[in-house]
């Protein structure tokens, strides 16, 4: 048996372990509290860095920087809370760089649990890098963050004037590909195959994604703000003249022409295989989520309108998640090519694109060139790098 002076021996024991048990779980409570803080001062980190790096070129980064910051919650100066804004460091992969921006926000949150250990408050402090691209504009965009996007099989790119964003978990480059573009290729997934290709002015470099540029594109906002009827839909004469107007397929049997200044709609398959489509001023939106979009061995000579709701868009394609081949035409678009579910597929020769967003790109053996006519549909936006 067990003495009352063993007994009361135990008591201090079984206090200081529910202190420390508390202690503990005190902590536990804490550190899970300033984490989800944390995510969410990332969150806002990130976009006064995209909003500061959008402004570099007006001077007004630091004030851009903090207004954003201010209405996601964390104004400078109130409540503990630190913005600051300016150069990356000495030391940071981007130090030196002219288009780049850091942004760091520091708030001292409460504690609940630690102020048992006189531990009343601790700092989190998050930051972000943002790149403006300035003069610089992006031309290729692929947008999902999964799957492959390839330049390979000697493909030839050549897009002085303009940046490549691949999203893609996977970016394939190689087999003696040649690629000239603005500035380096930013991609955010892994990269192979970058050792048996010749890159212009330099290697890919490693990037945070990009975002849907939609509603940075005019016609583009116009048209997902309004989107084209579609119905009642017609039948399409298998070649000849096409007129404007809405149509349930595209199934060409030999060369077409669209007419000029027409705004086409197209809600179900397109196939239009070893022909030739030519149309100036003109906006094709094919709307289909799913189906057939077969554009094998076809030439095009189609140029978007450069003027009205629809100015600078070629082929508004916003909700197909299939594949779509444009392969061996030997002709030229101009426009914007707005594809952002779409895995888009350019081989052999169809060349002269002018710029396109898509889910995933795919250049095998192609030679393909994107130049600026003068007009923009390019995308012009600052991206995340840290």
């Amino acid at each position: 048996m067990h003495s009352a002076r063993e007994k009361g021996q135990t008591l201090p024991l079984v206090a200081i372990a529910m202190v420390v048990l508390l202690g503990a779980a005190g902590f536990a409570v804490d550190t899970g509290y300033h984490q989800y803080q944390q995510r969410a001062q990332q969150t806002a980190t990130d976009s006064a860095a995209l909003a500061a790096a959008a402004d570099l070129s007006a001077g007004t980064s630091t004030a851009s920087a903090k207004a954003d910051a201010a209405s996601n919650g964390y104004t400078d100066g109130v409540n503990g809370v630190t913005v600051g804004v300016g150069p990356p460091p000495p030391g940071d992969a981007f130090a030196g760089n002219p288009k780049a921006l850091q942004v760091t926000i520091s708030v001292d949150h409460p504690t609940f649990f630690e102020r048992v250990f006189n531990i009343n408050q601790v700092t989190v402090s998050t930051k972000a890098v943002a790149i403006a691209n300035g003069a610089s504009q992006i031309c290729m965009i692929a947008l999902q963050t999964n799957g492959n996007t390839k330049m390979s099989g000697n493909a030839t790119i050549n897009a002085p004037n303009c940046d490549v964003a691949i999203n893609s978990s996977h970016f394939v480059v190689g087999g003696q590909s040649v690629i000239t573009t603005h500035d380096a290729i930013q991609y955010s997934g892994d990269i192979t195959g970058q050792g048996t290709a010749s890159f212009t002015p330099s290697a890919p470099v490693s990037a945070l994604p990009v975002s849907d540029p939609c509603m940075q594109i005019p016609a583009c906002a116009y048209l997902k703000s309004n989107p084209p009827s579609t119905t009642p839909c017609q039948n399409a004469p298998s070649s000849g003249t096409i007129a404007p107007g809405i149509y349930c397929s595209w199934k060409f049997k030999g060369d077409v022409t669209l007419q000029s200044n027409g705004f086409y709609v197209v809600t179900g398959n397109i196939d239009a295989n070893n022909v030739s489509i030519s149309g100036s001023n003109v906006t094709i939106a094919a709307l289909a989520s799913s189906g057939n979009f077969n554009t094998n061995n076809t030439t095009f000579h189609l140029t978007a309108p450069t003027s009205g709701d629809y100015s600078g868009m070629l082929w508004y394609v916003p909700n197909y998640t299939g594949n779509i081949n444009m392969n061996a035409g030997d002709g030229g678009m101009t426009g914007m090519m707005y594809m952002p579910q779409a895995n888009v597929t350019m081989n052999a020769g169809a060349k002269a694109y002018f710029a396109i967003v898509a889910g995933q790109l795919s250049f095998n053996a192609s030679n393909t060139a994107f130049s600026n006519p003068g007009g923009s549909p390019f995308v012009t936006q600052p991206r995340l790098v840290e």
